[in-house]
């Protein structure tokens, strides 16, 4: 369009106050574009549709940095009862093929990884769940019979965050079933397994 206007210009079609006002017309749309979602935004779905922080279809789009933050921050974990922490991340979902819905640490669950993890502190849960849910590297099959995922995130140097997730279709909640730090060792032996249940479908 711009450079229709610069041809028109040089023909002698348009004047100056002309050209200004098209330039004004231009960057008024640019603004409103960038700031209700459209493809300047980052907030556009598969289709090229305009919609809220991360699309407005209902598989489109990305979640946003500012609202993957809000969900990490929103994450208070009651070690006395049970937990119900947000949704996953809307490209997550559209990835693996799950349905939206909240995310539940049962307090049973938390004795259990206790047990098994005595390595982790309770001051961790929030920076693994954090890392592993809302700011995954990679989502992997876990169980080649149960409808089990591995989410890992890098969070340092030999060092990732992995939260083990249950997302059974007919469950009102995907549900954690541990939560730990892994070494690249472990990291790569969940890859390994991936791979192995992925090649015996």
């Amino acid at each position: 369009m711009l450079r229709a206007v610069a041809s028109a210009s040089r023909r002698g079609i348009l004047t100056r106050d002309g050209i200004e006002g098209i330039a004004k017309v231009i960057t008024i749309a640019t603004t409103i574009a960038t700031r209700d979602g459209g493809p300047e935004s980052g907030n556009w779905g598969h289709a090229g549709r305009p919609g809220q922080v991360g699309g407005s279809s209902p598989g489109g789009g990305r979640t946003s940095e500012a609202a993957r933050q809000e969900k990490i921050q929103s994450i208070n974990i009651n070690f006395e009862g049970d937990t119900i922490l947000p949704g996953l991340n809307r490209e997550t979902l559209r990835e693996n093929g799950l349905p939206d819905k909240p995310v539940l640490l049962k307090s049973n669950i938390i004795e259990k990884n206790e047990l098994a993890h005595p390595d982790v502190a309770h001051s961790e849960y929030k920076e693994i769940i954090g890392a592993a849910l809302y700011r995954p590297e990679r989502v992997l099959k876990a169980n080649a019979e149960k409808p089990y995922l591995n989410f890992i995130s890098r969070t340092g140097e030999n060092k990732s965050a992995i939260a083990l997730l249950d997302v059974t279709e007919t469950k009102d909640n995907f549900e954690i079933v541990n939560l730990h730090w892994a070494r690249d060792e472990s990291r790569e032996q969940k890859e390994a397994l991936h791979k192995r249940i992925e090649k015996s479908k």
